[in-house]
């Protein structure tokens, strides 16, 4: 009593009038056609979804049969969770103390010092009243366990997003240009969830479109040469790779399902999904560009076999763990891959398996190897000229321990280079014999 009596004075003494002493009996409960949302009739405004609406404190108690009256402008018409999760507490008791307090709620970044605020207040007095239960009263007291505050959309003019100012494009229009995932990832991948202020530009949208699209660029790799080579995905199940890019980009994976699924824990939606499309690039850009003679004419056939299981493997690891983010992507990289009519959202959070550091790590150090040399390649002064790519140089020397034989040859591929060997400092031989020059030439 003291709880509420300190916390709401003036509603506590508006109940009493109506007849009602809240610290003794019940919040009232008003049939939904008594009442009207937002000047629309409850029983109208949803039937399915809205069985009841309980209206609570000044509002309950100012005149509860009385019809025409709004019962959800107030502040109060949210604020105790158990009437936003479970209808009708009495009747799931255990199912309500169970889950109470709900483990986050998200809104605008100015709800902080409002709605926010007023959830505490309310649900801290009624579950020191114990109308929450046992567990409530005697233990977490607070309606939710976590917050994700959502900062400002500014428009394309950088001010704050408004119909009257139109800066901005008509979402709907964007989701058909690019798609409703490439909208919904960059939304969620952006600041604007960590409660800060985001600028939504067309070219964002456009620019995540490309990047994700880049997975049917994958598909369209895999199922081109699946049907050339006449693979069929259910072979494809079990088959182990001891190839060290499957390793690789198989380790990769897994490694950002534990990045997603820890973030995810932590209620940090940015930082969930920064590795998403560069890993997207990962997958498309190396494994598939440093793997694509392994698909097609391979005389290795349990090579080309692991190849084929591994990129399945991945795509198929891929669309589950999109699902939360690019859910129509997901479902229909999902289904295609596997043939199944099964929604992709329905199945369990994937789990992740071994990851080799030792191969992440050398893959990486390779291919910063391989991009300082491609500058080195590119450098001029007055001593040396730019050289391109095609045009095959003597020799490659890089610092640091020494990389096994699979990565120089990855390095010597990638650099175009004769011969790669492990030194002091990093350094480019740009001395063209006649020999290499022919080479260049018969190249270009």
């Amino acid at each position: 009593k003291e709880e509420i009596l300190s916390h709401f004075p003036n509603i506590y003494a508006k109940c009493l009038e109506a007849g009602y002493d809240i610290t003794k009996e019940p919040i009232p409960v008003v049939p939904a056609q008594h009442y009207f949302m937002g000047g629309i009739a409850v029983d109208e405004y949803s039937k399915t979804s809205m069985e009841r609406l309980y209206a609570i404190g000044e509002t309950a108690c100012n005149g509860v049969h009385g019809k025409n009256r709004l019962a959800s402008n107030s502040l109060l018409e949210s604020l105790v969770f158990a009437k936003r999760a479970v209808y009708h507490i009495m009747e799931n008791k255990e199912k309500f103390e169970r889950n109470y307090p709900a483990d986050f709620i998200v809104e605008y970044v100015g709800q902080v010092r409002a709605w926010f605020y007023y959830v505490h207040a309310v649900n801290t007095a009624l579950a020191e009243i114990g109308a929450f239960g046992d567990k409530a009263k005697n233990g977490h007291k607070n309606a939710y366990k976590n917050v994700i505050t959502t900062g400002t959309l500014a428009g394309n003019d950088g001010r704050k997003m408004s119909k009257s100012l139109g800066n901005f494009t008509d979402p709907n229009e964007l989701m058909d240009k690019y798609s409703a995932d490439a909208l919904r990832f960059l939304l969620l991948s952006s600041p604007v969830l960590s409660g800060e202020d985001f600028a939504l530009l067309d070219k964002d949208v456009s620019d995540v479109h490309r990047k994700l699209s880049m997975l049917w660029n994958v598909y369209d790799f895999f199922t081109t040469y699946a049907e050339i080579e006449d693979i069929d995905s259910d072979e494809l199940e079990n088959i182990k790779s001891d190839n060290i890019l499957d390793i690789w980009i198989t380790s990769r994976v897994y490694q950002l399902q534990t990045e997603i699924t820890g973030n995810m824990n932590n209620y940090n939606l940015p930082a969930a999904l920064i590795g998403v499309l560069p890993f997207i690039d990962d997958l498309s850009n190396w494994f598939v560009r440093r793997s694509r003679r392994r698909f097609s004419k391979n005389d290795d056939e349990n090579d080309k076999k692991q190849a084929f299981a591994t990129l399945y493997y991945v795509l198929v690891y891929t669309a589950k763990l999109l699902a939360p983010f690019t859910p129509f992507l997901a479902e229909e990289l999902y289904q295609k891959m596997t043939g199944k009519t099964e929604s992709v959202h329905l199945l369990d959070w994937p789990t992740v398996g071994a990851i080799d550091t030792e191969v992440l790590e050398q893959m990486s150090r390779t291919r910063q190897i391989i991009t300082d040399a491609l500058a080195l390649r590119m450098q001029k002064s007055d001593t040396e000229d730019q050289i391109k790519v095609r045009q095959p140089l003597s020799k490659l020397i890089y610092p640091g321990d020494k990389l096994p034989d699979f990565y120089e040859q990855i390095i010597a591929d990638e650099v175009n280079v004769k011969k790669v060997e492990n030194g002091t400092d990093l350094k480019l031989d740009k001395t063209l014999t006649d020999e290499l020059k022919r080479e260049g030439y018969a190249r270009d």
